[in-house]
């Protein structure tokens, strides 16, 4: 849910959208960004959004499934957001993340590398005994990005 947000934000879709509309503003936000380049991107973060492309956007994604698919997907938002971030500095908080699935968890490890070349920051917030979400976060920012890497431990509540 964490790129769910996020997207339906930057695409200013209403949380009681109807599909139709949701797809329509999507796809008129990514062809904003990415002009000729949106046919590439468009099924495959509505497909992260549990929307179902028609026409030739289904086609684009017809027979894609499994790690083929989730590629797809990465590759998609990775492209909007170092577009995004072309365009201004981007700021990114993801909180909660030791509830995250671990696609999400997996999506942001991807997108670590981002902000080598990119002028993006990722605030990731979470619980930190969790290993398999957050814990595999802060491992990976410290081994690859430990120049760009900062963490914060709060002290728990009394």
């Amino acid at each position: 849910h964490p790129f769910v947000d996020l997207l339906r934000h930057w695409a200013r879709i209403d949380d009681d959208a109807e599909d139709a509309a949701a797809a329509e503003k999507l796809e008129a936000a990514v062809r904003r960004l990415l002009a000729d380049d949106a046919d590439d991107v468009f099924p495959f973060l509505a497909t992260l959004m549990g929307m179902r492309p028609g026409g030739r956007h289904a086609a684009r994604i017809e027979g894609l499934e499994g790690e083929a698919m989730e590629e797809m997907i990465f590759r998609s938002v990775r492209r909007v957001l170092e577009r995004l971030a072309a365009e201004r500095p981007l700021l990114l908080v993801f909180e909660d993340l030791h509830w995250a699935d671990l696609s999400s968890v997996k999506l942001l490890e991807a997108l670590l590398r981002l902000v080598t070349d990119h002028p993006l920051l990722l605030v990731c917030v979470g619980r930190p005994d969790f290993p398999d979400t957050l814990g595999r976060l802060t491992s990976a920012a410290r081994a690859e990005h430990h120049d760009r890497y900062l963490e914060l431990v709060l002290a728990p509540s009394p």
